[in-house]
């Protein structure tokens, strides 16, 4: 190091650390709390529920589930550093379940039952893709012959990573799919990660009447 260099970090005026606590570390710290909570909230309630497995052999309560859940939501709405909206909870909750099934199981809020099966109708018909979800990354399970998907270059496989400028893992399967299902002739803007290339690649997709 240079002695000019040396000078001015002699010069640079040092703060009482002892004093100050960085918004940062009581976040980090709030946070770190949260998490470890949950850990020993979901270790004893596990513990717990093995010996009563232990007891009941075969038994396999939803009560037990339902009462974590409660244990969960009860620490993250008295320790998360902000506001917690419960409904958003209980959708992403219930949206989770699903998602562990199997990449065809979708849950739909009911304020858009009727929009969804409007979407699951035409959404293909138009783009000639079928797009699933497992583990919240969105992908091309199928590609229509003919089809605009295929006209725009869309391939099997291929990770949907944006749809019109949104993170996919932000939405749930059933937006994803309404997203699909546009006026004949509007476009959908797609970024999509394809194993075999470097960068991820931009489409646009032009919606039109196709059969699959």
């Amino acid at each position: 190091m240079s002695a000019t260099r040396q000078g001015r970090e002699q010069e640079r005026p040092r703060r009482d650390r002892r004093t100050e606590t960085p918004r940062g570390e009581r976040l980090g710290g709030r946070l770190l709390f949260l998490g470890v909570s949950l850990l020993l909230v979901l270790g004893l309630a596990s513990g717990a529920w093995l010996g009563a497995s232990d007891d009941e052999p075969g038994t396999d309560s939803i009560y037990k589930y339902i009462t974590l859940w409660e244990e969960v939501l009860r620490l993250i709405r008295g320790s998360y550093v902000e506001e917690v909206d419960g409904r958003g909870l209980m959708a992403g909750a219930l949206d989770g379940v699903t998602d562990a099934l199997d990449p065809f199981s979708v849950y739909v809020p009911a304020s858009e039952v009727e929009s969804y099966r409007a979407a699951r109708e035409i959404g293909r018909r138009r783009s000639g893709l079928l797009v699933l979800k497992e583990r919240g990354t969105a992908y091309v399970a199928a590609v229509d012959r003919g089809s605009p998907a295929a006209e725009a270059g869309l391939k099997q496989a291929d990770i949907v990573s944006m749809i019109n400028g949104r993170s996919s893992r932000e939405m749930p399967l059933w937006e994803v799919r309404r997203q699909l299902a546009g006026p004949v002739g509007s476009e959908v803007f797609l970024e999509l990660v394809r194993p075999s290339e470097e960068d991820p690649i931009e489409i646009g997709l032009v919606l039109a009447e196709n059969e699959p």
